[in-house]
């Protein structure tokens, strides 16, 4: 239960962080990973989605910073 509040009492500062961050829109980009089951998304130890987070970090790197 504690888990789940925290993410829900996050999850509104991220999104208002988010909209704040100086970087042009068209640069951003929101991704959930409801499946991780962890604050740590990317982790392989701690995150049940590590595969997907890894598979939208490369998208864009690839689509959006074009390396």
């Amino acid at each position: 239960m504690k888990q789940s509040r925290t993410i829900l009492f996050q999850l509104p500062a991220m999104l208002k962080m988010f909209e704040e961050l100086g970087t042009p829109a068209v640069l951003k980009q929101k991704v959930a990973f409801p499946g991780a089951g962890a604050h740590v998304i990317a982790s392989h130890i701690r995150s049940k989605d590590w595969q997907g987070v890894e598979r939208e970090t490369d998208k864009f790197l690839s689509d959006i910073v074009k390396l």
